[in-house]
């Protein structure tokens, strides 16, 4: 068996065209990378997501339309041609009965799965219409459980469909959950998503004033006075969801704020 032959720095300067300081960082980069790592499954870091698993157009008088983006979603196949020269040797055909029968049942799963995401989203899309045509304010409270009902899936099964999965529109990105948000009762029979009370709530507290910031229990008056239907512990749930500190730390950073620093004397 032959060895590959070495070559000498200045040999590798002179096939590579590299100054010596270009090659020499890169035989450092190569020292560190891991040969195996193409072998190696690693979990994405939490929160990470992958490609979008599904591409959202809207096209003209507001048609919208949901695919797959196959190049983001896993592909398996079969090679025929090896299988029939397989099938010509006697002591392979019995692997190859049973391992083509698991590849079989791979690939059906592959497809059902893409089948259920893209109905699942599709369910989704329709159901937030107004969002992808006018905007975040309009985003509809929606549920596992009814989109569930609506394609004859269990929630479960909903549930596990769109965990890390997202879609893209208009050069955004949204993870399939943000589109879950449990409901508010509003007065006139409407009905909001908790994401649209968060962003209320957001509004109300940037435009406060900055020497009488706004208490959990005035924001709730003042989301009653618009039909609101809400607790003081939901507001205080849904501010800390938005990162907000109270209303007594907001005080104090914003005093803290119109202070200025001390003076420093000449020593």
């Amino acid at each position: 068996m032959s060895q590959t032959p070495r070559l000498s720095l200045n040999q590798s300067m002179s096939v590579l065209r590299l100054p010596i300081g270009d090659l020499a960082d890169l035989i450092r980069a190569a020292a560190r990378a891991n040969p195996l790592l193409i072998l190696r499954e690693t979990a994405p870091p939490p929160g990470l997501l992958r490609p979008c698993d599904l591409l959202v157009t809207v096209e003209g008088r507001g048609t919208l339309s949901v695919v797959l983006n196959e190049a983001a979603l896993p592909h398996v196949s079969l090679d025929a041609p090896l299988i029939a020269r397989m099938q010509a040797e006697p002591a392979a055909r019995a692997w190859l009965k049973s391992n083509v029968t698991g590849a079989q049942q791979l690939i059906r799963a592959l497809t059902f799965r893409n089948k259920t995401l893209l109905a699942t989203t599709r369910a989704i899309v329709s159901h937030q219409r107004r969002f992808f045509l006018d905007g975040p304010d309009y985003l509809a409270p929606l549920t596992r459980a009814r989109i569930a009902q609506r394609l004859s899936l269990h929630p479960s099964t909903v549930g596990r469909t769109i965990a890390g999965k997202a879609l893209s529109v208009n050069d955004a990105v949204y993870p399939l959950v943000f589109f879950m948000s449990p409901a508010l009762d509003r007065a006139r029979h409407k009905r909001l998503s908790a994401y649209i009370v968060q962003r209320a709530i957001r509004r109300l507290i940037e435009h406060e004033p900055d020497a009488a910031p706004l208490s959990d229990d005035a924001i709730v008056q003042k989301l009653r006075m618009d039909g609101v239907d809400i607790a003081r512990r939901t507001v205080a749930k849904y501010r800390g969801c938005l990162n907000i500190p109270s209303s007594l730390k907001r005080r104090q950073l914003k005093a803290a704020q119109r202070t200025p620093p001390p003076s420093q004397g000449r020593g």
